[in-house]
């Protein structure tokens, strides 16, 4: 019974923060080690780029607030408070968006399907559709700055994502 007990807290402490608090029932910020507690994952929500993510000045924005719902094996979606849970975080495949992200209808696609992994007190966002060798990062400068794209795995802080819970989700 001791080892039982001593297991199912080993287990515990095992998962990451995220989710040890209903990871599913939760909104959250997603915020990077580079940019820092200030600037939040938002949703652009007009002009040409509108539906792609960046990171801006955070607020108490519904577009800033993400949700988790899970999936298969082992991986989530991720929809925003402000566009509902029809719309999933997606990647572009191919052409001059190649990897970046954006907002999109909800449906079986691998590049909606992603993985949280612990990373260094920080976590490490992964698609099935690009593996695990390519993490979500951030555009350092030109016209898409502060925009998310999937890049190969390195040590870059804009690679180390935070997931600050705000609120339940009612």
């Amino acid at each position: 019974m001791k080892s039982v007990t001593f297991a199912l807290i080993l287990s515990f402490l095992a998962v990451p923060a995220w989710a040890q608090s209903g990871p599913y029932d939760v909104w959250y910020q997603l915020t990077t080690k580079w940019q820092g507690e200030g600037m939040c994952l938002d949703v652009i929500r007009s002009g040409r780029q509108k539906n792609k993510l960046v990171m801006k000045k955070c607020r108490k924005s519904a577009s800033q607030l993400w949700r988790l719902r899970p999936g298969k094996n082992g991986y989530v979606s991720i929809s925003n408070k402000k566009l509902g849970d029809g719309a999933c975080v997606d990647v572009f495949n191919g052409g001059d968006s190649d990897n970046e992200t954006d907002m999109r209808s909800c449906g079986n696609y691998t590049g909606q399907e992603w993985k949280i992994t612990p990373a260094s007190g920080f976590n490490r966002l992964t698609t099935r559709f690009r593996g695990s060798d390519m993490c979500l990062d951030l555009f350092n400068g030109g016209p898409r700055d502060l925009q998310p794209q999937l890049r190969p795995c390195a040590s870059y802080t804009g690679q180390f994502w935070s997931l600050r819970p705000v609120a339940k989700i009612k």
